[in-house]
């Protein structure tokens, strides 16, 4: 009698803990999600800054004095 009621307690701590868990996941992927999408929105939103930045670098790039480096981008 006492083994029966240990065992079905076990047994329901465990799917308890399952159930939990998959709650758990279900939520975490929902804000993995928002996440993706919000990073998303932010990198539409950025990306012509972005391109500003990258040719700023490039003419800096290619204006400084080192002539190794100039080289490389003309060949490039």
């Amino acid at each position: 009698m006492f083994e029966e009621c240990k065992n079905r307690k076990k047994t329901l701590v465990v799917t308890i803990c399952n159930e939990k868990k998959q709650e758990r996941e279900r939520q975490e992927s929902g804000e993995r999600r928002a996440h993706k999408t919000l990073w998303h929105q932010a990198k539409t939103v950025m990306r012509p800054h972005i391109f500003h930045f990258n040719t700023q670098i490039r003419e800096k790039r290619f204006l400084s004095n080192s002539p190794k480096r100039a080289t490389n981008l003309r060949q490039g």
